[in-house]
């Protein structure tokens, strides 16, 4: 929402299925909002020739990078190619990165935003740290950027505790690199399985994935899990969504065997 409030106004682009919040902040700041929707077809990639003749119809667009709900990731082709364009059009590139700390490698713009005053990077550290109460997270820019943003921000709009406790979370390493390995060890285990089920499953390359089992509504299959006690995310609000997929979560190796002996069971009952 700062960044709607700064831009307000202003022609925004979205990269969708996305995160619904880029487009509730952009409409409460009166943008005109476009979307360029991604396809499960063409493994919901996003590549610089869908995008190249739109930048210089918009002042923002916004990409989720790995994406949610899809997981999948991008070419890092693709976000040189275009900056060198955002520099020529005027037009800012912002990049959610919340769960770029689940990726085996690291697929960060955060070193541009040095550079390049057409560029801000979203951090969460509330996926890897699991603080989700804290709304604990940051912003990478430009010092001219951070300048502009800076006096729209609220006061103690980060308490005390949640900095210590930021703080303490970046120091922590080893914790992020055995999460990884053990959310890509688990992830490799689980998809295929599914798959061998005849469900599909999204590309993810992070800690969840989409997840269809026909063209129809996914309603009943959601139902279904949480007679299980298994929770799931609907996708009726994802635009380019239709509500055919729900979004599920890599976890622990009992929690994914739990998950995987209960899409059985449904296949079993269709």
């Amino acid at each position: 929402y700062l960044i709607g409030q700064l831009f307000q106004g202003e022609r925004a682009l979205i990269v969708e299925p996305t995160f619904i919040e880029y487009r509730d902040s952009c409409e409460a700041f009166g943008y005109k909002v476009q979307s360029l929707i991604l396809k499960e077809e063409d493994g919901w990639q996003l590549h610089y020739e869908m995008l190249e003749s739109k930048l210089a119809e918009v002042d923002l667009v916004f990409i989720c990078h790995p994406n949610n709900p899809t997981g999948v990731i991008y070419e890092p082709s693709l976000f040189e190619r275009l900056l060198e364009q955002v520099e020529k059009t005027k037009t800012m590139l912002v990049i959610d990165e919340a769960f770029y700390d689940f990726c085996e490698e690291s697929h960060s713009l955060a070193e541009q935003t040095k550079t390049s005053k057409h560029l801000i990077v979203l951090r969460s550290m509330t996926k890897m740290y699991a603080i989700a109460g804290l709304r604990l997270g940051y912003l990478l820019a430009h010092q001219d950027v951070v300048a502009k943003l800076s006096p729209l921000l609220p006061h103690w709009n980060v308490n005390g505790l949640a900095q210590e406790i930021g703080f303490r979370c970046l120091q922590d390493d080893d914790f992020v690199a055995k999460t990884k390995q053990y959310i890509a060890k688990e992830r490799n285990k689980l998809l295929p399985s599914l798959q061998q089920l005849g469900y599909y499953c999204s590309s993810s390359n992070v800690n969840y994935f989409l997840l269809r089992d026909s063209n129809e509504s996914s309603d009943e299959l959601l139902k279904f899990l949480l007679e299980e006690g298994i929770i799931s995310r609907h996708t009726h609000n994802f635009i380019g969504l239709d509500g055919k997929y729900l979004r599920l979560a890599i976890k622990r190796e009992e929690e994914n065997k739990r998950l995987l002996e209960a899409l059985k069971r449904w296949k079993e009952r269709c």
